[in-house]
């Protein structure tokens, strides 16, 4: 059975880095709404998994301690990782990824002109009696990426049966179907990116194609994310008998530690049985 964990890798290669890679140290960018991907040998330098819980305080009168009330869980990442490259012929496929990894920050435009009379903002050629296309750029998506690193970044979707929902609110099988891009599957954790920095190591040299094109021989690449949860890592309560059930799912896919401590007995002969 083929481990869900790990990714192809679109190299070109077969040097020990791209045989490391197709063992599944893969860090994959993919847009959720154009299917463009950008994969990278996994030499990754730094990992940072943040969750920072916001509470509202509120001190009465007299009391030592404020009541809190809490708002929300919010996921952030950091990751810093380098790319290198053997030859010329690396070091242009690894500037194409970088390339494509920098454009997926930007929005989805669409052209939402209409045909109308002569104007000067047309895409027709002046002095024509043609109906003329007038441009409108407009916003048609957000920049939002999903990341896939091994088990440490991967996506959480429900993978459990859902009885108490409406029929028809999930598929048969109670699972939330993976964003599709016609035949291609977008797997991953959609993030909304905070910042992304490539720098080329100048020190490290050049290769430099005939045509004076200039492809770096080292990066060191960092980006920061914001998590956009689907569903909720913690363990749910049945609004009924007041027991624990298993959540949508862990974070790092290797399941609960000591089930049994989570409350009563049922949660742990639940995850036995699986």
């Amino acid at each position: 059975m083929a481990d869900t964990n790990k990714l192809t890798f679109l190299g070109i290669k077969g040097d020990p880095g791209t045989a490391y890679a197709k063992n599944g140290m893969v860090l994959s960018f993919a847009s959720l709404t154009t299917g463009v991907r950008a994969d990278f040998k996994a030499f990754i330098e730094s990992l940072m998994d943040n969750f920072n819980s916001g509470w509202a305080s509120e001190q009465p009168y007299g009391k030592s301690d404020p009541i809190r009330h809490f708002s929300s869980t919010q996921r952030t990442m950091q990751i810093t990782w380098s790319c290198h490259a053997a030859d010329e012929e690396e070091a242009a496929d690894n500037m194409r990824r970088i390339s494509a990894l920098a454009q997926m920050q930007y929005p989805v435009y669409e052209n939402r002109g209409y045909a109308g009379p002569k104007s000067t903002n047309t895409l027709m050629p002046t002095g024509t009696s043609k109906p003329q296309a007038h441009r409108r750029w407009c916003i048609a998506a957000p920049p939002l990426i999903a990341v896939k690193f091994a088990n440490l970044i991967q996506s959480m979707v429900p993978t459990t049966d859902i009885t108490d929902l409406p029929k028809g609110a999930y598929p048969d099988n109670g699972t939330v179907s993976k964003r599709l891009y016609g035949e291609q599957k977008i797997e991953g954790l959609i993030c909304a990116f905070d910042s992304l920095q490539i720098n080329p190591r100048i020190e490290v040299g050049f290769f430099e194609a005939p045509s004076g094109v200039l492809y770096p021989k080292a990066y060191d690449l960092s980006c920061m994310m914001t998590v956009l949860h689907q569903v909720s890592p913690n363990l749910q309560v049945d609004s009924l008998t007041g027991e624990f059930e298993k959540a949508f799912g862990d974070i790092y896919g290797v399941g609960f530690s000591n089930p049994d401590g989570f409350g009563p007995d049922k949660l742990g002969e639940v995850l036995k049985k699986e």
